[in-house]
């Protein structure tokens, strides 16, 4: 997979399951560790660099998404509330329905006439077959936006703890370059030391031996 032609989330997907066929959250701490080797090894420092800024945009970016979190809370409250609003609202309707049927069943007036009853039922049930469909609209569009809202929250919270843990590994196998370099360049200035004094000695020695002549 070319890093030059992939997006860097992607290409690191595609590492994680190239080394160890598992997405990164099932890595265990060992292959954590092999994975930082490996990048740190098939990687110049440059490369790593760019991938850090990239990344560290990439998660500034998700931040920016933060504010769905609480407008997703706040949802979830208005959802209840509707929920209340509507169960209130069959409740008030169906005490409203007994009121009415039971008015004026006292006394003489018991004996009213059948069909104003049957009228009676008849406008009770158009009303209630409109609040019902109304109330299963809005529940339906409720749901439609909660699931529309949660899908954007979990990816916001995907993409952010994706691209946090990969900013991570990429700054930890930049640490173990710049260790590396520190590590050769003392290296190298131990070389040049000892080859100094190698050659200060050579001189002293040769300075002696032409003295002795």
């Amino acid at each position: 997979m070319d890093i030059n032609n992939n997006r860097i989330g992607k290409y690191l997907d595609g590492k994680i399951r190239e080394y160890f066929n598992v997405k990164y959250k099932q890595l265990t701490v060992k292959q954590c560790s092999e994975f930082i080797n490996k990048l740190e090894e098939g990687h110049t420092k440059e490369d790593l660099e760019s991938m850090s800024v990239i990344l560290e945009g990439e998660v500034e970016q998700s931040k920016l998404f933060g504010p769905t979190q609480t407008f997703y809370n706040s949802f979830i409250t208005i959802l209840v509330g509707t929920f209340i609003a509507l169960f209130t609202c069959f409740s008030g309707f169906s005490l409203n329905s007994a009121l009415l049927f039971n008015k004026g069943n006292d006394g003489d007036e018991i004996t009213q006439k059948v069909d104003n009853i049957i009228q009676k039922a008849d406008n009770l049930t158009f009303t209630f077959n409109i609040v019902l469909t109304i109330g299963a609209i809005v529940f339906l569009m409720l749901m439609f936006v909660l699931a529309y809202v949660g899908f954007a929250v979990q990816n916001y919270r995907n993409n952010f703890g994706r691209f946090h843990f990969y900013k991570q590994i990429i700054d930890k196998c930049i640490e173990k370059k710049e260790i590396e370099e520190k590590e050769k360049e003392k290296e190298k200035e131990e070389q040049e030391r000892a080859e100094k004094e190698r050659t200060n000695k050579l001189a002293s020695s040769r300075k002696g031996s032409s003295r002795y002549r």
